[in-house]
């Protein structure tokens, strides 16, 4: 396994680029929740599956229709 806590470093650099937005699936649990913070302090929302079911409205905001 890779080291979530550095991987998680060498995204935050990232958050700050403007033109696309950045997702992260982070999935371990308490093995990956140093990662995980790390990832919510540079603002880049991580899930813990990989389609992050809060993505659309993260980012787009409510994109329903009814």
């Amino acid at each position: 396994m890779t080291d979530p806590t550095q991987i998680a470093e060498q995204l935050k650099p990232l958050a700050k680029q403007e033109g696309k937005p950045l997702l992260a699936s982070w999935m371990g649990g308490v093995d990956v929740a140093a990662g995980e913070e790390i990832l919510n302090r540079a603002n880049i929302p991580p899930s813990r599956t990989p389609t992050p079911p809060r993505a659309p409205s993260t980012i787009c905001g409510n994109t329903a229709t009814t």
